[in-house]
């Protein structure tokens, strides 16, 4: 399967501390693209060591959070250049790890007939401490981690 990551890192001082290179090193294995989206400053040695996963970086205002860095992410890359791959994962340095490869987690979810996965579901909560219409913070997928099949970005 030909996939694209789309990283968004953000640090209130710009530093890229030693564990986004640890979660890197293996993520990219898995990936024939990555974007990394930087919200906010970056220091000079901290754009070094993403320069080692890929030449795309973009660095942009921290404006709307890591759904933001997405969309940007998105638009810098565009329709037509994601149409050329099978997945799209959007994803931020709130994951740490992986305790196992990461080839593991995307071989098995290769097989499966999918248009859309996380790797953490969030349930229900009967509070609404975001005021949510329905009253409730509904179950979702928590948006450290999104993958979408082509058939869904399409």
């Amino acid at each position: 399967m030909k996939r694209i990551g789309i990283f968004v890192f953000y640090d209130k001082d710009g530093i890229v501390d030693d564990y986004i290179p640890y979660l890197l090193d293996d993520l990219a294995k898995n990936f024939q693209e990555l974007l990394i989206v930087c919200n906010g400053k970056i220091t000079e040695e901290g754009k070094n060591k993403l320069y080692q996963y890929t030449p795309n970086i973009l660095i942009r205002e921290n404006a709307g959070f890591d759904i933001g860095g997405y969309k940007e992410g998105i638009e810098f890359l565009g329709w037509p250049r994601l149409a050329e791959f099978d997945e799209l994962v959007l994803l931020n340095d709130t994951i740490m790890g992986p305790v196992y490869p990461f080839f593991e987690m995307f071989t098995t979810m290769e097989e499966k007939e999918v248009d859309f996965w996380g790797i953490t579901r969030h349930y229900r909560v009967n509070e609404n401490p975001y005021n949510c219409e329905c009253g409730y913070l509904p179950e979702h997928i928590q948006s450290y981690f999104m993958a979408f099949r082509k058939s869904m970005f399409q």
